[in-house]
């Protein structure tokens, strides 16, 4: 990926830049900084701006992105942003990349990269 990269950044940084993204956990149940040490972060430096990936490996094949989040006045990173967990998941020698998502607009994006829809998230409110 010309002028992209990735730089390893603390839990607490990554949790900083989480905590814009909160309000969109699926499952309601995660926080910032509970998805900021549940895998490695990392800094994507793209011409479009910055942002923050949070990452592990499951089951030794499969590359899980725990959340991600452009910095504020970011352009769009999600092309440059799956572009490098392509590269991420070969240099690990994963076969999967996967991630759970309740914005439509980054289900229509991804499929336009290879990815499928493998589940749903069902709730039902009682209010």
């Amino acid at each position: 990926m010309e002028n992209c990269t990735l730089e390893p950044i603390s839990g607490q940084a990554a949790a900083l830049a989480l905590s814009r993204a909160a309000a969109r956990d699926p499952s309601r149940i995660a926080d910032a900084a509970s998805v900021a040490d549940s895998g490695a972060a990392f800094r994507l430096k793209t011409p479009a701006g910055e942002g923050v990936l949070v990452c592990k490996i499951r089951g030794g094949t499969q590359l899980w992105v725990c959340g991600a989040e452009a910095a504020p006045g970011a352009g769009n990173l999600t092309d440059a942003g799956m572009a490098l967990l392509e590269v991420m998941a070969d240099e690990n020698q994963c076969d999967r990349i996967a991630f759970q998502t309740g914005r439509p607009g980054l289900v229509r994006v991804a499929k336009k990269h290879g990815y499928k829809v493998v589940g749903f998230i069902m709730e039902k409110s009682k209010n």
